[in-house]
């Protein structure tokens, strides 16, 4: 048994989204008024808890600094992602009011050295499956509550890669651990909140277990729920195509080296790992941390573009020369006018090529 949003509530919840998307500057009372709105769908909305937690910083944060519910503030890049979810995918989302009982029981421990796991699978004829790792030196300077939450994410990178479409139980002796994985985040420690709610979600989900490589491409069959699917718009594959114009920025020349050269190093199939010893699989804010450093040595201004804003570049390069359905099916956009309203850039120089990515790839410079 399900519950979903009514026609009217969901139309409401749509008008308003769209109203402060497309409004330059917002007041903190507008902004107060859509929180409280998103909030109210809790009870419909599966995940709603993770999209509205940086528009509630953001109101936080203002009324902080000057305590003024008039005052006009711009919605940070965070907050304009989490409504651009309710758009996508939020507003078509349903809740289950049975919860089936947890396949299997995770129990994690972190230290501020180290950290561990060990997972008891109903399903596995192996009782206990172990994980475990150091942390780095930068790691270690975060707080416990950090680590205990980091150590729950990778126990669960390491040991649920089998498992799919189930439920699985954390046990945490860290009670602020355990109300913000209960919760979905929250908003007295951004780092807590930021690793439950992650994003470059695409790139991690990325499995060489799942990778197939044939003449010129390499095709990803992607397990995980991402954010950008629902029943009707599925992402089951990635599609990495040879740039036989020009090698030194051929993704799927890059991906063969990159798979070479990791190959002696590897403990985990998926296929980000880490630069340095024991070379585990990388978390989805590292890919981001990694995005945004390219980024940064291309010469873009990093404190303006993000590593999300790549998709919005590389799918408005890649709209001047093909059909607009290939970029929504490509890219996991399910409607037409989000793309057009939220995502499309200006380009300074159209492409001819008829691939998606070949589009890109021929794109000489984006404005983002």
């Amino acid at each position: 048994m399900t519950v979903t949003l009514s026609g009217d509530k969901r139309e409401h919840v749509e008008t308003l989204t769209n109203k402060v998307l497309l409004t330059p500057m917002i007041t903190v009372r507008t902004l107060a008024q859509t929180v409280g709105t998103l909030i109210a769908c809790f009870p419909a909305i599966e995940y709603e808890q993770l999209y509205h937690r940086h528009l509630e910083i953001l109101k936080m944060n203002s009324l902080k600094t000057v305590y003024d519910f008039e005052r006009l503030i711009l919605l940070s890049e965070e907050a304009m992602s989490d409504l651009k979810w309710w758009l996508n995918d939020g507003l078509k989302s349903k809740k289950s009011l049975v919860r089936e009982k947890p396949r299997a029981t995770i129990k994690s421990e972190s230290s501020g050295y180290a950290w561990g796991a060990v997972m008891n699978n109903t399903d596995s004829d192996t009782s206990n499956n172990v994980t475990h790792g150091m942390w780095r030196d930068d790691e270690r300077k975060e707080h416990i509550n950090v680590l205990e939450l980091k150590a729950a994410m990778l126990a669960v990178q390491s040991l649920c890669r089998e498992l799919t479409d189930c439920h699985v139980r954390i046990e945490i002796d860290n009670t602020t651990a355990v109300a913000y994985i209960n919760s979905m985040g929250g908003t007295n420690s951004l780092k807590c909140n930021d690793i439950i709610g992650h994003r470059c979600q695409t790139f991690h989900a990325m499995d060489i277990k799942h990778m197939q490589i044939s003449e010129g491409k390499a095709t990803f069959h992607i397990a995980p729920l991402l954010k950008t699917n629902s029943p009707k718009n599925p992402i089951s594959t990635i599609t990495l195509r040879a740039y036989r114009e020009d090698r030194r920025i051929c993704v799927f020349t890059c991906l063969k080296l990159y798979l070479k050269r990791t190959k002696h190093l590897r403990s985990t199939t998926q296929l980000f790992i880490g630069n340095y010893s024991p070379h585990s699989a990388v978390t989805k804010d590292t890919l981001a941390r990694w995005i945004k450093s390219m980024l940064n040595k291309a010469g873009i201004d990093t404190n303006v573009y993000k590593a999300h804003s790549t998709r919005a570049a590389a799918s408005s390069a890649a709209a001047r020369s093909i059909d607009i359905a290939q970029v929504l099916n490509t890219a996991g956009w399910s409607r037409k006018q989000t793309f057009a309203k939220f995502y499309n850039k200006p380009v300074q120089t159209e492409s001819a090529s008829a691939q998606f990515d070949n589009s890109v790839l021929n794109s000489k410079s984006v404005s983002l």
